[in-house]
């Protein structure tokens, strides 16, 4: 694991694994994302809170992926820091099961 992925391990949400876990099962990549929190952190003038940056990368993915799923899902987030939430169609979704639990509620294939 990489400095900058440890540097984002502290004060986040203790559901980022499971997130990660969705991501990949959803078929997502991590792919490219250190440099992506890097290049949104570099220039901030204040120090910058380098778990919430990953977290906002994770969850854009996390947002394209639900989006290629079924783009009917509501998906949104509240990114700060230890205290981050994931939401699709306003339930909050902490793990792979939350997730396919609304797709399930919803009737569509899981």
């Amino acid at each position: 694991m990489s400095v900058l992925i440890n540097l984002c391990t502290n004060s986040v949400s203790n559901n980022l694994g499971e997130w990660e876990k969705l991501l990949e099962r959803l078929g997502g990549s991590f792919k490219g994302i250190e440099e992506s929190v890097w290049e949104n952190i570099r220039f901030s003038k204040e120090i910058p809170h380098v778990g919430n940056a990953y977290t906002y990368e994770l969850f854009l993915r996390l947002f394209g992926v639900i989006n290629n799923y079924d783009n009917s899902l509501d998906v949104d987030w509240y990114i700060n820091g230890s205290d981050s939430h994931f939401y699709v169609n306003k339930t909050e979704i902490s793990n792979e099961d939350d997730f396919f639990s609304v797709v399930e509620e919803l009737g569509k294939v899981a």
